[in-house]
């Protein structure tokens, strides 16, 4: 793909390119650095399958956001008024330069200060979103699943690393997803509270430039639900990374939340159930990587699993 005749040819106003070259190529996107005169963008090619509506709809409420305050990415509009190229899912954004989080002090109390804006920013618009990630993949597994799970793996002649892994983490899984499955059957119920929020707040979805947040990425995860999902979620992912013991991540967690509560409200009865969500969202990923690869042969995010098996293990030593 010629990237400067693309950008040429539906982004007039930004002259000519001075400079294109290849981020990164994911599993959800292909992205390009682009810079033009004196300002910086990414072209972004999105391949996770979701849909040229979807994808024009997020790049609305990013714009909406954007101009209210939140620090999300400022999506651009091609010459024809719209934001996403329907035949060949591009769209162009603002490029913001930093750095991920390395939990300090000042990182945390500004991540939560920043979902906190979010989440009000996204309380007031109009705009809809109706779209939610694959249910299917991310309900949480449930009995005659682990036994199917544990079926398939056994009945393998060679076993790789990751069926190994698996196999020996089954029954510790099978515990944690009946502790949670009261919480899990009941979500609907105990967060009455409904708004769209961003779905995934956590380290690697949040740029930092001198200890403040740069930008927020990936509100294509965006579904309507309670900020408390949100808020349990970002609490955890935040403290737990890098930590400093258990009272480390205990400290970070409270300051989180306290830094939150200074900028939005949470329902009183709903704080209760901070880990709740937390784990609720971690055993549906974990229940996503384990039906792709046993039931549709995929290992879409199967190099996560380590990683996440981790922060449950992790978790799990910090009290609610």
């Amino acid at each position: 793909m010629d990237v400067k005749s693309y950008l040429g040819r539906n982004y007039r106003f930004l002259g000519r390119s001075n400079k294109v070259k290849l981020l990164n190529k994911g599993i959800n996107s292909t992205n390009w650095f682009v810079s033009a005169g004196k300002k910086k963008y990414v072209l972004r090619k999105f391949t996770d399958g979701s849909s040229h509506e979807k994808m024009e709809k997020m790049c609305r409420i990013l714009d909406f956001c954007k101009k209210h305050g939140a620090k999300v990415v400022k999506p651009i509009k091609r010459k024809d008024g719209l934001y996403i190229d329907k035949r060949a899912k591009l769209y162009l954004t603002e490029y913001y330069k930093g750095e991920p989080y390395h939990g300090k002090s000042s990182e945390l109390k500004d991540a939560a200060k920043n979902l906190a804006i979010l989440h009000s920013v996204l309380a007031s618009s109009k705009l809809k979103y109706p779209y939610q990630l694959n249910q299917r993949y991310y309900r949480h597994l449930n009995k005659g699943e682990f036994n199917r799970i544990e079926g398939k793996i056994r009945s393998k002649k060679r076993q790789d690393e990751f069926d190994k892994k698996a196999l020996k983490s089954l029954s510790y899984l099978r515990k944690r997803f009946q502790e949670n499955e009261y919480f899990f059957n009941n979500q609907n119920r105990l967060l009455s509270e409904k708004q769209l929020i961003h779905f995934d707040f956590q380290p690697g979805n949040v740029i930092f430039n001198k200890g403040k947040v740069a930008v927020i990425l990936d509100l294509a995860s965006m579904r309507t639900g309670s900020k408390i999902e949100d808020l349990g979620f970002a609490a955890f992912r935040f403290a737990l990374v890098n930590p400093k013991g258990i009272p480390g991540i205990k400290r970070d967690i409270k300051v989180f939340l306290k830094t939150y509560l200074m900028y939005n409200s949470i329902e009183e009865k709903q704080l209760e159930f901070l880990k709740d969500c937390f784990l609720g969202l971690i055993l549906g990923r974990i229940s996503y990587i384990l039906k792709k690869r046993y039931f549709s042969l995929s290992d879409s995010w199967s190099i996560d699993f380590n990683k996440i098996l981790k922060i449950l293990k992790l978790s799990e030593k910090v009290e609610g």
